[in-house]
């Protein structure tokens, strides 16, 4: 095993820990999630599959300590293909920091939209198993702007998971 490896296993080792919620470090990061959004948890964060620290940094003020937990705990999870995933478990995938769902190679992650509690495939896809619409469902949490934008985003990752 080469060196490397054993260091990502080692930080990634942090995780049960994180979950123990007697253990200082997971009082120390509910603390941190808590001051910054009440929709993050540390379940929900645990299901991102984002390996690229400068993308998990998206989150407002995590310490790197934790950004490293997270990006080694990724790292070492089996990664999931779309061909692989049942329909259910497709929409309880998160909208963020997914390596399933890419726009131009890159995962997403809209702050205004986790701050109003969007944060799985399935709060965007209505029961008839098609984007809801953008303008309708979500004009409360959009700035008229960000309409196309994020109605093309969507249609682009569900043109490609289809």
């Amino acid at each position: 095993m080469d060196i490397d490896s054993k260091l990502k296993a080692l930080k990634a080792a942090r995780v049960p820990r994180l979950l123990n919620s007697n253990s200082t470090i997971s009082k120390i990061f509910k603390g941190i999630l808590s001051n910054l959004n009440k929709t993050l948890t540390l379940p929900y964060i645990l299901q991102f599959s984002e390996k690229s620290p400068d993308k998990l940094l998206r989150i407002d003020k995590i310490p790197l300590f934790y950004i490293q937990i997270l990006v080694a705990f990724n790292e070492c999870k089996k990664t999931q293909t779309l061909d692989k995933i049942t329909s259910s478990k497709l929409l309880q995938q998160p909208l963020w920091n997914n390596s399933l769902l890419l726009y131009k190679g890159q995962s997403l992650f809209f702050k205004t939209w986790i701050n109003s509690g969007v944060l799985n495939l399935k709060d965007v896809i209505g029961d008839n198993g098609k984007l809801i619409d953008i303008i309708k469902g979500f004009s409360n949490i959009l700035e008229n702007s960000q309409f196309g934008y994020v109605n093309m985003v969507l249609l682009n990752i569900l043109s490609s998971i289809s």
